[in-house]
């Protein structure tokens, strides 16, 4: 799917930022999800809203050399405990700890864009996060 239909038509299945070309990929030192739910009647405008900010973040923080890739994923209907997980690989082992101030850089210069007028906490909430560590890199 491509960056304009997801913005324009909500979000169903994957949108995907990587660092670099296939060949030359950085391997994330560790991988976190960040499982998020929407409010009632909010799904698609949640999905909206981590495509304009969370992502466009995102994109900085593997300009930077931060994030290996981030990951917008929609669950599947019927999912009951999340809507979305925004996967993010980050180069350094330590995860957001490690580059927490050099993020925060990223997130003053971002000018957040509400999705109808509406913000996060408008539209759902953060329900959990894991972390995983690579094991084996294709």
């Amino acid at each position: 799917m491509d960056r304009r239909s997801l913005l324009a038509g909500g979000v169903a299945g994957s949108a995907t930022l990587l660092a670099g070309s296939a060949s030359s990929q950085v391997r994330p030192g560790v991988v976190v999800h960040t499982l998020l739910k929407a409010l009632p009647g909010q799904k698609d405008r949640l999905g909206q809203f981590i495509a304009l900010n969370w992502l466009v973040m995102d994109r900085a923080a593997i300009s930077a050399g931060l994030f290996t890739h981030a990951v917008l994923h929609a669950a599947d209907a019927g999912e009951a405990d999340f809507d979305f997980i925004v996967e993010v690989g980050y180069v350094d082992p330590g995860g957001y700890e490690a580059i927490a101030d050099q993020f925060d850089t990223i997130r003053r210069a971002h000018v957040t864009r509400p999705v109808d007028g509406l913000l996060l906490r408008d539209l759902g909430v953060i329900v959990g996060e894991r972390r995983f560590t690579p094991q084996a890199w294709a």
